[in-house]
């Protein structure tokens, strides 16, 4: 472990580091998404041999998209009343519907699609909610909102590891199995993680009965703006709006890394440019907690972000080399997760108690609306303007980001 993810882990329950419990949460939260970067490949691939379609496999993939989007908030209302019997059926739910899936792939013919795509959007609505779990557990657990912060930036720098290992563990399976079996695998292990993290969960004793919860936790309190009911929708509202354009630029940036492979001809190497986005990321995560950005709050992480997409603008319009390339996009990935933590510990702050993995589930499905009427935008962008068009497009969504959240305030993750 480095020092920087030693000192993020470290045992302190009066100020620094976080509480030992949390350490256990964190690595079982991680787990317990571990499928979920290898379930679009798997269904992907597993439909694509049973019907000779690439446009029916999109079909499935979005069935379970918009699944998952439309019921994200009913989940985390769900999650508020009792997370881990929510996590548990969803989980084992989950588990069956995308074994049964992979299961009708290897054993019908493919007239029976529209049932897959059936399946699958009744498998997207439950999907394991652990993320929302996991944060909205964060201020019973933790003392202060620092810490909440700095949590939040531990598990989205190591969530990384989830981007790196679950798509090579899906091949991996596919390669000694089929198609059918690397989709019921998945399946398999979004039960165990669910399972995983649900028993930890409970061993925490994170989560109190609704009547519980105390009106203002100092981890991450509502602030003076929040409401009855949901809490300060304004702030709830203008963060969905940034973490919808933040998913667009993240999109942006894996086709424009695939843009430039393909127009050098080497189309193998928008994997490595993949990576050196995750690698980015993994190191600014680790530094957000030693350096001086740790204060610097959402809108300013997300205008630097900007400013490293215009120096991606400025490489892929001026060079050809591929490695400059990655060196720009992982000065911009270095960004990813220091803003996704802070905007994690603001919806908690914005969030009214009781109801944090609710209000989680609404940002979460509005971002996801947001970047699905966006992404083909970039996709004509590139079509027309190539690499530094689509850098310059994601540039100026993150621009728009960051304004869009001047004035939220959430704990710092530096104790500098």
């Amino acid at each position: 472990m480095t020092t920087a993810s030693r000192r993020v882990a470290s045992t302190d329950e009066t100020g620094r580091g976080f509480p030992n419990r949390l350490k256990g949460l964190v690595a079982a939260a991680l787990v317990g998404r571990l499928h979920s970067t290898a379930t679009n490949l798997a269904i992907g691939l597993a439909v694509q041999a049973w019907t000779g379609s690439y446009a029916l496999s999109g079909l499935v993939i979005g069935g379970l998209a918009l699944g998952n989007g439309l019921a994200a908030p009913l989940r985390g209302r769900a999650v508020d009343r009792s997370a881990v019997a929510t996590v548990l059926k969803c989980g084992t739910a989950y588990a069956v519907a995308l074994m049964v899936l992979g299961a009708m792939t290897a054993t019908v013919g493919r007239d029976w699609w529209p049932l897959a795509v059936a399946l699958a959007l009744a498998a997207g609505t439950l999907l394991p909610p652990v993320a929302p779990a996991f944060r909205a557990a964060l201020p019973i657990l933790t003392p202060n909102g620092a810490q909440v912060t700095r949590v939040l930036t531990w598990e989205a720098t190591y969530q990384e590891l989830i981007f790196i290992l679950g798509p090579p563990a899906t091949m991996l399976v596919l390669a000694l199995a089929s198609e059918s079996g690397a989709l019921m695998v998945v399946g398999g292990l979004a039960g165990v993680g669910s399972l995983t993290f649900a028993l930890v969960l409970r061993r925490a004793r994170a989560w109190p009965q609704r009547a519980e919860l105390p009106e203002a936790t100092s981890a991450a309190a509502p602030s003076a703006a929040a409401k009855n009911g949901l809490g300060a929708r304004g702030a709830l509202l203008r963060l969905a709006l940034a973490y919808g354009l933040l998913l667009a630029a993240l999109t942006a940036m894996t086709l424009v890394g695939v843009t430039v492979s393909v127009d050098a001809g080497r189309s193998a190497a928008a994997g490595w440019l993949e990576a050196a986005i995750a690698c980015g990321s993994m190191s600014g995560g680790l530094l957000a907690s030693r350096v001086a950005i740790g204060r610097w709050p959402l809108s300013g992480r997300m205008a630097a972000m900007a400013v490293a997409l215009g120096l991606l603008a400025a490489v892929t319009a001026l060079s050809d080399s591929l490695v400059l390339v990655a060196c720009a996009l992982a000065a911009a990935g270095l960004w990813i997760a220091p803003s996704l933590a802070l905007h994690g510990a603001a919806v908690l702050t914005a969030a009214a108690p009781g109801r944090r993995a609710e209000a989680f589930g609404w940002v979460n499905a509005m971002g996801m609306g947001i970047n699905a009427a966006i992404t083909p935008l970039v996709g004509v962008v590139l079509d027309g303007a190539g690499a530094t068009g689509g850098s310059v497009l994601a540039m100026a969504g993150l621009i728009l980001a960051s304004a869009s959240v001047l004035g939220i305030q959430a704990p710092a993750d530096s104790d500098e």
